[in-house]
C-alpha cells in the first residue's frame, strides 16, 4: 500500500450479493463510491379534507436513508409507483365578490359584440396565450352567460396549468365600446405556519418552500416541494394544509412536522482492508444530521486493524435552499505493514488529509439528483523503515515524505426506482503546484491530471435481499 503510483490506470468491477434489507444498505457498505438506499415498501398517506378548500398532503413513517454519492446523508428510495404520492384534492377557488352592472336582472338578456378582451393581472401567461384562450368569442354577440364563459375560460386556463388557487371574475365595467375587462386574482400564500419542530430551526424548513411558494401559487410546485422535505433525512414526517387566507386569493400553509432522529451510531467487524496491514478490525461511527439545528452535520470514524489505525472527522453546513453545501474533512492515517515477511522491516506509514469542499445539487427531483461538487484537498505523507528511518519506497519523495494539493471536480448521477438505485459518478482531478506540493521531474510528482469514473447498480431482490453491482475505471 506504500507503492502506490499517482497516476494508474485501474478497471474494477464487483458484483455483490447480500442478505440485508435496503433499509440496512448504508454508504460504507464498502461502496467505491457511496450510495445508500431505504426500503421500498414505504407508503403515502393523506387524509381526506374537512372542506374542499383544504389541501392535505401528508406522509409518515418514511425511512430516512441517505442516497448521495459521496455525501452520507442523502433522500433513499422514493414511494413506489404501486402506491405513488396522492394527488391533492383540487383546492376550489373563492373569486373575490363583485357588483356588476351585468348582474342586475334587467340586463341579463342585454347582447354585447365584443370587440376586445382585455384581461388585467395576469403575470403568468403572455398576451399570445391569453389572445389563444378568448379568440372565439372575439366579434361575436355576447350574451351575460358568454361574458361568464370567458372569466371561465381564463380561470381554467390557470387551473390546467397548476395554478389551483388563482381565477378571474368580471369587474364593474361599462361594455359600450364592445371591451370586455376581466380582473384575475392570483393566488398567494399570505403565511406559512410550522408546527411540531423542536431542535430544527424553522427557517430551514421555510427557505425550502418559499422557493417553491411564490406568487401565483401554482400547486404542481408546492406538491414537488412537499415530497422533497418528505424524503428529507431531518424529518421523520409531513403534513401539510392549505386553507383560505384572510382575503380571496390569499392561503395559509400549515405544516405539521415531525423532526426525524439525528444522532446515530455503530460499531462493525470488518475484513476489508488489505491483509498486509490486517485484514480483519474494527469500525466505529458517530454521526449527526443536525448539530447546530439548522441542517448542519458532523461525524466521526474510527478504523483499527493490528496494523492500521485511522481517523476521520467532518462538518458540513448548508449554504442556500437549493441544499448546497461546504464541507470540510480531516482524515489520519497511521499504518504498519504486519505481514511476514515484511513485517521484521518495521515498515510504517502516516499521512493526513484536509479537505474543503463545496457540493450543489442542479437536478433533485424525489426519484433523481444531479449535483457539481469542487474540493480542494492538502494531502501530506511519510513512510519509515525501522519504525522511525524515513525512507522514500519510490523515487520523488524526499526523507519519506511527500505533499500533494488536488482540486478535484465531481459530477454525480442518482436515478431511484421502487426496487433499484443507479448512480454515477465522474471526478477529474488536477495536482497543482501550490502549498509546498511535492514537485519532480521523475518519479512521484504533485503536479498531475486523473480521472476516475464510477457506476453502481443496487437491486432489491426480496425485502432482505440485494444484489450490488458495480465498476470503476481510473486513468
Amino acid at each position: 500500500m506504500f507503492f502506490k503510483q499517482i497516476l494508474s490506470t485501474t478497471v474494477f468491477f464487483s458484483l455483490t450479493w447480500t442478505s440485508t434489507s435496503l433499509a440496512q444498505l448504508t454508504p460504507e457498505s464498502q461502496f467505491p463510491f457511496r450510495v445508500s438506499t431505504h426500503k421500498h415498501n414505504c407508503q403515502s398517506k393523506s387524509n381526506s379534507s374537512v372542506s374542499n378548500l383544504h389541501l392535505l398532503f401528508a406522509q409518515t413513517g418514511t425511512p430516512k436513508v441517505p442516497s448521495g454519492i459521496l455525501e452520507p446523508t442523502r433522500p433513499g428510495l422514493p414511494p413506489s409507483p404501486s402506491t405513488p404520492l396522492e394527488t391533492p384534492t383540487p383546492i376550489e377557488l373563492l373569486t373575490p365578490p363583485s357588483e356588476t352592472p351585468l348582474n342586475s336582472p334587467t340586463e341579463l338578456d342585454v347582447k354585447v359584440k365584443v370587440r376586445e378582451v382585455e384581461v388585467l393581472g395576469s403575470t403568468v401567461f403572455s398576451s399570445e396565450e391569453l389572445e389563444a384562450v378568448v379568440a372565439p368569442f372575439i366579434g361575436k354577440e355576447a350574451t351575460f352567460e358568454d361574458l361568464l364563459a370567458i372569466r371561465t375560460a381564463i380561470t381554467k386556463l390557470y387551473l390546467d396549468n397548476g395554478y389551483t388557487t388563482s381565477g378571474a371574475f368580471l369587474p364593474p365595467q361599462d361594455l359600450t365600446d364592445g371591451i370586455v375587462t376581466i380582473q384575475v386574482v392570483e393566488g398567494a400564500i399570505e403565511r406559512i405556519e410550522i408546527n411540531g419542530l423542536s431542535h430544527l430551526r424553522s427557517s430551514y424548513v421555510r427557505d425550502r418552500l418559499n422557493l417553491a411558494a411564490k406568487t401565483p401559487i401554482n400547486l404542481r410546485t408546492l406538491e414537488e416541494a412537499l415530497q422533497l422535505l418528505q424524503i428529507n433525512p431531518l424529518l421523520d414526517s409531513v403534513q401539510a394544509e392549505l386553507s383560505a387566507g384572510t382575503a380571496p386569493g390569499l392561503s395559509v400553509l400549515t405544516l405539521n412536522l415531525k423532526e426525524a432522529k439525528a444522532f446515530s451510531g455503530s460499531i462493525s467487524l470488518e475484513n476489508r482492508e488489505s491483509p498486509s496491514i490486517g485484514s480483519l478490525g474494527g469500525n466505529f461511527k458517530l454521526n449527526h444530521n443536525n448539530l447546530l439545528g439548522f441542517g448542519d452535520r458532523a461525524y466521526a470514524e474510527y478504523e483499527i486493524t493490528e496494523g492500521l489505525d485511522k481517523y476521520n472527522v467532518g462538518y458540513q453546513f448548508p449554504v442556500n435552499a437549493h441544499d448546497g453545501t461546504v464541507n470540510v474533512r480531516y482524515e489520519k492515517y497511521d499504518s504498519e505493514i504486519v505481514e511476514e515477511p515484511f513485517s521484521d522491516l518495521d515498515i510504517e506509514s502516516d499521512s493526513y488529509t484536509l479537505s474543503l469542499g463545496f457540493r450543489q445539487p442542479i437536478i433533485r427531483t424525489t426519484t433523481s439528483e444531479f449535483a457539481l461538487s469542487l474540493s480542494l484537498d492538502l494531502r501530506q505523507s511519510r513512510t519509515f523503515l525501522f519504525e522511525d528511518e524515513p525512507f522514500s519506497f519510490s523515487v520523488g519523495p524526499e526523507d519519506g515524505k511527500s505533499r500533494i494539493t488536488a482540486l478535484r471536480f465531481s459530477q454525480e448521477w442518482i436515478n431511484r426506482y421502487p426496487k433499484r438505485v443507479l448512480a454515477a459518478r465522474s471526478q477529474f482531478s488536477f495536482g497543482l503546484d501550490a502549498f509546498d506540493a511535492t514537485i519532480n521531474d521523475l518519479g512521484v510528482d504533485g503536479r498531475f491530471t486523473s480521472w476516475l469514473g464510477q457506476f453502481q447498480w443496487v437491486e432489491a431482490l426480496s425485502p432482505d435481499i440485494i444484489l450490488v453491482a458495480r465498476v470503476g475505471k481510473q486513468i
